[in-house]
């Protein structure tokens, strides 16, 4: 487990690669089954909570962490309430390489 803060937002996304460690700390901290159920059938997820700690990330290879991380730009930029278009679109961009950078330094 790796807990990240998403700057300039301040957001913490808390990272797992072992899938057991992820089920754990999502009964414990949230005793959401569902997510639970979502986690043992997946390779990876990004999910936002309704409670705190908001933000989770699962992954199990270097391509599914790509694949969740574009999710965690989508769900981050849209909590800052910053919509995504054509025109601003590099954000989301940058966001993944710092995002991608935090997770495996």
């Amino acid at each position: 487990m790796k807990k990240i803060i998403v700057e300039p937002f301040h957001f913490g996304v808390t990272v797992f690669n072992n899938q057991q460690e992820c089920i754990d700390w999502v009964i414990s901290n949230h005793a959401d089954y569902e997510i639970v159920e979502v986690i043992k059938s997946s390779k990876g997820l990004f999910h936002q909570f309704k409670n705190n700690p908001k933000f989770m990330l699962y992954y199990e290879d270097i391509d599914t962490l790509e694949h969740e991380i574009i999710h965690a730009t989508w769900f981050l930029l849209d909590y800052a309430s910053i919509p995504l278009f054509a025109d601003n679109h590099e954000i989301q961009a940058y966001l993944f390489e710092h995002i991608k950078r935090l997770i495996l330094t």
